[in-house]
């Protein structure tokens, strides 16, 4: 009887820990071309989809990373924020250790209750951009987020989403193939 009660009680334990652990009513998408050499531009848009149901009116997020690995150093290490593209509810990026690593917005000021972003509705979003020499591609950049309101909310790591972004080249190639295509279609009518 006991060892099953122990059970009992760590299976409630365990699935509050993995509900807590994993809700997370936003969703970060990015976007990656070829700056040059060894430098990569991203473009990231996090967007409150509630897709989890768990948002309400007035939640804030003060802690948001990006660029996450887990337990390993993030490979986003030398990002270099666009400030131009900064949030403004945001200072600048920093890094944080231990199992958040990635670049990351953090506002502590004056209190974690009433700082950080605080989204108006379902479908708004935070987006800012900046550079790195490493290059992720599908599935492999994680991001994470606090709530200010409950600070041991912590949602797990999640997957960003990739966007197909044609890079430099593909619209070269386009335009080179459409030049070509015209000058076939006078050449025809003459």
């Amino acid at each position: 009887m006991n060892i099953r009660i122990g059970r009992q009680i760590l299976a409630v334990i365990g699935a509050s820990f993995c509900i807590a652990a994993t809700a997370t009513p936003l969703a970060l998408s990015y976007s990656v071309v070829d700056d040059g050499p060894g430098s990569f531009r991203y473009s990231f848009v996090l967007t409150l989809d509630n897709h989890d149901g768990t948002w309400t009116t007035g939640d804030n997020y003060n802690w948001i990373v990006f660029g996450d690995a887990l337990n390993a150093p993030s490979p986003l290490t030398d990002y270099v924020a666009d400030p131009s593209t900064a949030p403004a509810v945001f200072p600048p990026v920093t890094g944080t250790s231990g199992g958040h690593n990635g670049p990351t917005f953090l506002a502590f000021v004056p209190n974690i209750y009433d700082a950080g972003w605080i989204p108006a509705n379902v479908g708004s979003t935070l987006s800012w951009s900046g550079t790195s020499s490493a290059y992720l591609g599908q599935g492999q950049l994680l991001f994470s987020n606090l709530f200010g309101r409950d600070f041991h909310h912590l949602a797990d790591f999640e997957v960003a989403t990739l966007e197909a972004v044609p890079e430099p080249d593909t619209y070269a190639m386009m335009l080179t193939g459409l030049g070509l295509l015209s000058v076939a279609l006078r050449r025809r009518k003459t």
